[in-house]
């Protein structure tokens, strides 16, 4: 009797795309030091880049470096997270690691319990909330499906405080782009942020920059060619954190 031990090709194919398409991914990293594993489960949980970090040790090590057979004592991290958040996590484990070249993998989930990945999801989202003037719209129509968190109203407008899911982002940007009327033939804009962008958005162009003043010089100064004053061009809030209403 023959047993058939190789994958066909489309048996692998299917795999591979599944494998590519995972929504979550668990990201290992070994580190020497617990204070610095720690650091980093921290920094990760505060960008919501992770809604978990377990870290084990001390575990022993042996490996080869530089030609010589190593033996360490070092702790290692196991981070819950979002595939397409990958490249940040690998960014920021590299600005805190010690290593030269550090232990950075990630795995794919292919399937848990549901309720668990629901929370992976719900702990590292990526919505963003935004400040829309609402008589600055076209059709106040766009609206209807976005959450109002909060809104402040003077003599003549209303501000609104947002809240854009992340699988709605790209559209919403898109309706309140082609939407924002002019006053005195100068455009009114919005602006959306979240733990780590900003996007600010004109009628004919979008910014992504990020909460840091530094990197607004190039929105300001394009604002300011449309006839906004400059000190309209405060893109505040840009963080949760800095919100009041």
């Amino acid at each position: 009797m023959k047993i058939k031990c190789r994958r066909t090709v489309p048996e692998i194919s299917e795999k591979l795309t599944r494998v590519s398409q995972t929504e979550f991914v668990q990201v290992f990293t070994s580190i020497n030091s617990k204070k610095r594993a720690n650091a980093i489960a921290t920094k990760l949980l505060a960008k919501r880049l992770t809604s978990c970090v377990q870290i084990f040790g001390p575990i022993d090590s042996t490996y080869r470096w530089k030609g010589k057979i190593e033996h360490s004592k070092e702790w290692f991290c196991l981070i819950k997270a979002r595939a397409n958040n990958y490249r940040l996590i690998e960014t920021n484990i590299k600005k805190m690691h010690s290593y030269d070249v550090p232990e950075i993998l990630a795995l794919p989930v292919l399937d848990g319990n549901t309720g668990y990945l629901e929370w992976i999801r719900k702990e590292t989202t990526s919505d963003y909330h935004g400040i829309i003037i609402k008589q600055s719209l076209r059709d106040r129509s766009i609206l209807d499906d976005i959450r109002i968190l909060g809104k402040r109203t003077a003599k003549n407008w209303t501000m609104l405080r947002v809240l854009v899911r992340d699988d709605q982002l790209e559209k919403f940007l898109k309706q309140v782009q082609a939407n924002l009327l002019m006053e005195n033939e100068v455009p009114y804009y919005a602006h959306f942020y979240n733990h780590q962008d900003l996007i600010v958005v004109f009628p004919d162009r979008i910014f992504h920059l990020k909460p840091d003043t530094k990197t607004w010089g190039p929105a300001v100064r394009y604002g300011k060619s449309l006839g906004i004053p400059e000190r309209e061009l405060d893109f505040k809030p840009c963080r949760f954190e800095d919100e009041t209403y």
